[in-house]
């Protein structure tokens, strides 16, 4: 698979997301407005940078407040990020950079989205109630810098294949909403994917109730894979690539979601390097080449073994 590791992957987490809509609102007060928030270029991607456009009559003073609270908010909390303001006319672009990453790894990398959103709920301005200012504080109250669920209070792990990830990622304005959209990825757990979807709903549902929120949510989670480790072409497959870089080859999990969840008993083999940073779906999306040609002698070797083996299980 293109978007998945080696050694061999024999398990894969639910796929899912949830997504929050916020009737588009007019303000009808005096006061520094929030007019757009940037995420993510798609659901499953973790964005280098998330950019607030704050319009305001006294622009280089809320640049100012924005600036210095930014240096002691980032400061506070964990110091990775960085944050930047710029005043054109009446209008601030207040920018938060972090590391991009993949949404399935969200600990490979610093998500500015729920950092900035940290910052807008955090700052000491009083911005005019809209659309952006109820997505600021929903993802503030219910994510925040945890991407493991546990501030919503749905996190699990899996002694395999990991922990349960939600993590706060694209912003889309449509016709007469604002998007916001989580990604998820679930491992087997003790409920199933279906009612695992529920209970998120159930309980975002409550806090916009709580906070007299008007706000539809609809999360939907696709089912985990797991497949049985054992097989001549398993066992090959290991072979190959322990062979090829003399590395340790054991089955692993991953938090990626591919096709091979279509096919029955299918798993995973490549091309992610273990013990790298993956660099698949990132703002600067790459592949090394000597990586590259470690996967075409390795893809060209499993071609020709499991291809003359008499069977596979």
């Amino acid at each position: 698979m293109l978007d998945s590791g080696y050694p061999a992957i024999i398990a894969e987490k639910g796929f899912g997301t949830v997504d929050a809509y916020f009737p588009l609102t007019e303000v009808d007060g005096n006061g520094p407005i929030i007019t757009e928030i940037t995420g993510g270029l798609a659901t499953n991607q973790i964005p280098s940078k998330s950019v607030a456009t704050i319009e305001a009559n006294n622009a280089g003073a809320i640049s100012q407040q924005l600036k210095a609270q930014g240096k002691a908010y980032a400061e506070d909390n964990g110091g990775d990020f960085t944050v930047a303001t710029e005043v054109e006319g009446d209008t601030v672009n207040l920018t938060l950079k972090g590391q991009s990453a993949h949404s399935s790894r969200p600990q490979s990398g610093v998500n500015p989205v729920p950092r900035l959103a940290g910052l807008l709920a955090e700052v000491d301005i009083d911005f005019q109630p809209n659309h952006y200012t109820r997505a600021v504080h929903y993802i503030d109250d219910n994510y925040g810098l945890d991407y493991q669920g546990k501030k919503l209070g749905v996190g699990y792990d899996n002694d395999f294949m990991g922990p349960l990830t939600l993590t706060p990622t694209y912003l889309e304005e449509q016709e007469n909403r604002l998007r916001v959209a989580v990604n998820v990825r679930a491992p087997e757990g003790e409920q199933s994917v279906d009612d695992l979807a529920q209970t998120i709903h159930d309980k975002l549902m409550a806090y916009g109730q709580e906070q007299n929120l008007d706000m539809e949510v609809d999360a939907e989670i696709r089912d985990w894979m797991r497949r049985d480790p054992q097989g001549e072409w398993l066992q090959t497959l290991l072979n190959i690539f322990g062979d090829t870089t003399g590395q340790k080859a054991e089955p692993i999990a991953t938090a990626g979601s591919t096709t091979a969840k279509l096919l029955p008993n299918a798993i995973n083999f490549g091309p992610s390097m273990p013990g790298e940073d993956y660099t698949g779906h990132t703002a600067n999306e790459f592949k090394k080449i000597d990586n590259l040609m470690l996967d075409i002698q390795m893809f060209t070797e499993m071609l020709a073994r499991i291809g003359n083996q008499d069977q596979l299980d």
